[in-house]
């Protein structure tokens, strides 16, 4: 092999990453790599022996927009994202919030990679967020918020149905991440986004 070809080769291997190494750039499992070529989320390709090899180019894309893109200006609104699944809770999320005749900006999401890609480009001062979702569970959407300096001390609270004990097998949940039963009071909602609200106006 000349030294030409062993160059291209190297350069050739250098656009993309197998998918541990993915994992790994990304601080994910393998198996969350996995899904988000499946789903487009990231670009890859199989070797003749049914290796992936994901494009670095993604890769790095994926990296650049959850730290650099779309960082809220100063406003006096508060950005308010709800990750639920459940089309009925979606629409008890949306009169109540309504109601509350506060100046938010709403956004409503079904699952955990959408989530992750509106965070990375709208970055909201609250998120409301199940546990079970499909896609992306609550658990390893939390994780990777919380392993990201720039998303670590956004405000993040959990709805859920899951039992304390079950929380407690999977791994538990990091520090300052607040969490509430089903059903949930919206009356202490309210109260929590009326708090953050106050906390902004000061810090403005």
């Amino acid at each position: 092999m000349t030294k030409n070809m062993q160059n291209n080769i190297e350069d050739f291997e250098a656009e993309f990453y197998s998918t541990r190494e993915a994992a790994n750039r990304l601080g994910l499992s393998l198996g969350t790599i996995q899904k988000m070529v499946e789903n487009g989320i990231l670009s890859a390709w199989k070797t003749a022996g049914g290796h992936r090899r994901v494009m670095a180019s993604s890769v790095n894309g994926y990296i650049h927009s959850r730290r650099t893109k779309g960082i809220n200006p100063i406003n006096k609104k508060l950005s308010l994202l709800v990750v639920e699944d459940d089309f009925d809770l979606q629409n008890l999320y949306r009169i109540n919030i309504s109601n509350w005749n506060l100046p938010l900006d709403l956004t409503i999401l079904s699952d955990g990679y959408s989530a992750l890609l509106h965070i990375a480009k709208a970055r909201p001062d609250v998120i409301i967020m199940d546990l079970n979702m499909p896609r992306l569970d609550g658990f390893e959407m939390i994780n990777t918020l919380r392993s990201d300096l720039a998303f670590a001390l956004m405000d993040i609270i959990v709805v859920t149905g899951v039992p304390k004990q079950e929380i407690e097998q999977k791994g538990s949940l990091p520090k300052g991440v607040t969490v509430f039963n089903k059903p949930v009071s919206f009356e202490t909602l309210q109260g929590y986004v009326n708090a953050k609200l106050s906390s902004k106006a000061l810090a403005i």
